[in-house]
């Protein structure tokens, strides 16, 4: 039996599709998110399915810890952990708030390092976390300065990550 898969704002977009492919693959996957209303659109698309379906905010890590620790107990420990979670507003940078830069930052970096924290804490044998970047964590785009910011950020977190966990066998890798 393959270790539970665990995507983080998984109830819509490509988190949806990864949990459909997932499924397809045999893996009994956990769909985390903050939106019950697009959590409970997904949880009858996916009805039948050897799924859970759990809301949490990933920036508070009692949320998520406790989120974490139900997948663990009704599918078994993590081997899988796609952070899909993300928040993307397009902003001019001299109308970006602090107030929205941290927004981004919080919901785009800091929950994403909430969870791949405590799917080290839940792994099974091995684990693979993949976070989804974006293009403008790769080159400047109007109107994505909070954006690219927090995303270039998951881009380098993920890298530090791949060479301080490789030893463990935690496999990290992001997609933009």
């Amino acid at each position: 039996m393959k270790p539970s898969a665990i995507i983080t704002g998984g109830a819509s977009g490509i988190g949806l599709a990864t949990a459909e492919w997932l499924l397809n693959e045999g893996w009994p996957v956990a769909i985390i998110d903050a939106d019950p209303e697009a959590l409970a659109i997904a949880e009858d698309v996916l009805n039948g399915e050897n799924a859970l379906f759990l809301t949490a905010d990933v920036t508070d890590e009692e949320l998520v810890d406790d989120a974490f620790d139900q997948v663990v107990d009704a599918l078994g420990p993590i081997g899988g952990l796609v952070n899909s979670v993300g928040l993307a507003q397009d902003v001019p940078v001299l109308e970006t708030t602090a107030e929205l830069l941290r927004e981004l930052l919080d919901v785009n970096l800091v929950g994403p390092f909430i969870a791949a924290r405590a799917a080290i804490e839940r792994r099974a044998d091995t684990l693979s976390i993949v976070n989804l970047a974006s293009v403008s964590a790769l080159r400047a785009n109007h109107g994505r300065a909070a954006y690219g910011a927090s995303k270039a950020g998951l881009k380098m977190l993920s890298e530090v990550m791949a060479v301080e966990l490789a030893h463990v066998d935690v496999r990290v890798n992001c997609v933009a």
